[in-house]
């Protein structure tokens, strides 16, 4: 068996299952099917051509945003990183948004009577300021937090305690990908991290920048090809 780590035709992919090399002669472009001779398994070409290569991996040196812990078995990654674009939000949010709060809600309760109407029409504007408050806070104190252990996996993504948590799995038959997700920034989509088992596909990360997005597919996809 041929280890994942030899040189090679470099058309040549790794099997997801057995980590043998499968020949060129044996993957099919235009019916989008690789075929491993070694384990007898049979991948979309596709698929095999975005996943992350595991033999590269001990190469990558590890983004300064990235922190890994290691507890009994459980891999903890955290990721926190300051969103460069809070420093031009916290200025533009205290000017605009203090004139705002002031004209629309300040001024209205020391009237008297109290001009609730103009109170009303200031709401839009205090859910903006309430929403960029949120960004700013993100991106200063947020956090991206993957946990591993056996083939199970969490993500959350919040503030300290407060946040989001979702859950996947993974195994050596996973394709971990980075693949465009459903969001878009300047009408153009944001790529993320995609573990997909069969037809099913986790997708998270789309906050994280794209090298650490690359470095935490290839360890995800390490700890996948233990298993």
């Amino acid at each position: 068996m041929e280890g994942n780590n030899q040189k090679g035709n470099p058309m040549e992919r790794i099997c997801p299952n057995c980590r043998s090399r499968i020949a060129t002669e044996d993957i099919n472009v235009s019916k989008d099917i690789a075929l491993c001779r070694v384990c007898g398994s049979s991948f979309s070409f596709l698929l095999l051509e975005r996943a992350c290569p595991v033999s590269d991996f001990s190469e990558m040196e590890c983004p300064r945003h990235i922190r890994i812990e290691e507890d009994f078995g459980q891999k903890v990654i955290v990721y926190r990183r300051i969103w460069p674009v809070v420093w031009v939000l916290i200025p533009f949010v205290f000017f605009w948004s203090g004139l705002s709060m002031w004209g629309l809600y300040i001024q209205p309760l020391m009237q008297d009577p109290i001009d609730w109407g103009r109170m009303l029409f200031g709401i839009p504007f205090l859910l903006g300021t309430i929403m960029l408050i949120a960004m700013i806070l993100f991106g200063l104190f947020g956090k991206v937090v993957i946990t591993l252990e056996n083939g199970q996996g969490t993500v959350f993504v919040g503030i300290g305690p407060l946040g989001r948590t979702r859950t996947f799995s993974y195994s050596r038959d996973s394709f971990i990908m980075l693949k465009d997700s459903n969001f878009r920034r300047d009408d153009v989509p944001i790529q993320g991290i995609c573990i997909r088992n069969g037809q099913e596909e986790f997708c998270f990360g789309t906050l994280i920048d794209l090298k650490s997005q690359v470095y935490l597919a290839a360890l995800i996809a390490v700890e996948a090809a233990k298993l």
